[in-house]
């Protein structure tokens, strides 16, 4: 069977708030495919199926699909992608986050650090932009706290932030 992987695209990089529809299919000649499996980071998957990048850890994540044929024929595909974090789409988390409800009052002074940290990266201040990266995490964690943060919400900022920041120095 010939295999066909439209998305996740090979070597690609996706935003950890995003969302990526699955999109593989396979072909044979008659007397055609008889199953088509696709398995992300040992989970199994469906070609069309919507997944939440939250979902995956950051960095290389892979799918495999698995065709075979009516005579047995076994034809295997891997695509690795990455998962990446920035500043810009810990912005895109804080609003997705508060359109769900899981961050409350607080959104627009996440905001505020987050846009900071930006700024000074632009700059070329690395280290005035780490202040204000480690400025937002002591944010969430004391409005986890607080409970202006929902717990997986928190978590899930806090693991960006720490990518970031690794991936700053």
């Amino acid at each position: 069977p010939q295999i066909t992987v439209n998305t996740p695209v090979s070597g690609a990089t996706y935003l950890h708030p995003d969302f990526l529809t699955l999109d593989f299919s396979a072909s044979d000649a008659p007397p055609g495919v008889k199953s088509l499996t696709g398995v992300l980071n040992g989970a199994n998957v469906t070609s069309g199926q919507k997944v939440d990048l939250y979902t995956l850890p950051l960095g290389n994540n892979t799918l495999t699909i698995t065709a075979v044929d009516w005579y047995g024929n076994t034809t295997t595909q891997s695509v690795t992608f990455k998962v990446d974090a920035t500043i810009q789409s810990m912005i895109a988390s804080v609003n997705r986050f508060t359109k769900e409800g899981k961050i409350t009052r607080i959104s627009n002074a996440l905001i505020e650090l987050l846009k900071t940290a930006q700024t000074q990266l632009n700059k070329g201040n690395k280290k005035a932009a780490v202040v204000s990266l480690q400025a937002f995490k002591l944010l969430v964690d004391v409005e986890k706290c607080n409970k202006h943060i929902a717990k997986d919400a928190a978590a899930l900022l806090t693991t960006d932030v720490n990518w970031v920041i690794k991936n700053i120095k």
